[in-house]
């Protein structure tokens, strides 16, 4: 079987993600989630500063097969989709 590995920069805060994939998972061990032919690990979280803005910063690791990342990325970007403003 194939397996892919893409990484993802999202600015959505860790416990947020955290909530997330443990609702969506069969399998978790610390920030690894595992679900039907994909696995995903949230590797860093981290504060930038823009102006008198501190906003999330944190990275993903998602891996497995093709189909099962690709869908899940869009997912995971429809969920957390917002509009500035």
């Amino acid at each position: 079987m194939k397996e892919v590995k893409t990484f993802l920069e999202s600015g959505v805060p860790h416990h947020e993600i955290i909530h997330y994939f443990k609702a969506l998972s069969t399998f978790e061990k610390a920030n690894t989630f595992k679900g039907d032919g994909w696995k995903v690990t949230v590797l860093s979280m981290n504060w930038n500063r823009m102006g008198s803005l501190l906003l999330p910063s944190t990275r993903l690791e998602f891996r497995g097969d093709p189909t099962a990342v690709e869908k899940l990325v869009k997912e995971y970007r429809m969920r957390f989709l917002s509009a500035g403003g």
